[in-house]
This record gives structure tokens, C-alpha cells and sequence, in this order.
């Protein structure tokens, strides 16, 4: 096996999948990377804050829900 040069599908640019890496990905199943370790990080960043924002769910006041309290 040999390292291998891939070019990230969002930034284009090339980053090295080592062999240890690639040897790390056959034994958990796992295909090539897609993207570079940074596009990764900040994908992953912005995954989260989206989770944390789905849980908040608040729910708006209507006139019809004060009609209901009196």
C-alpha cells in the first residue's frame, strides 16, 4: 500500500491519505476521504451548532393560546 494524493471535493486542494490512515479505514469499513482534514473539521463544526439548534424548539404564542387561558 501506498500513500495517496487526493484532492478535497470542496476546496480542491490536495492533502496525502497516508497508509496508516488508508490501513485505519479497511479495518473499520470506512471508504477514502472525500474531503481534507480542515473542510472535515469544519464540517463537523457546523454539524454540531446545527444539532444544538434543533433541540432549542420554542414555540410562539398565538392568539389563540390566550383566548384558551382565560
Amino acid at each position: 500500500m501506498e500513500e495517496k494524493i487526493i484532492y478535497c471535493i470542496q476546496c480542491e486542494a490536495p492533502f496525502t491519505y497516508s497508509v496508516i490512515e488508508q490501513e485505519r479505514a479497511a479495518l473499520n469499513a470506512f471508504s477514502e476521504p472525500l474531503r481534507c482534514p480542515n473542510c472535515r473539521k469544519n464540517k463537523s463544526k457546523s454539524a454540531k451548532s446545527v444539532e444544538g439548534k434543533k433541540g432549542k424548539k420554542h414555540r410562539r404564542r398565538t392568539t389563540r393560546d390566550e383566548e384558551d387561558v382565560s
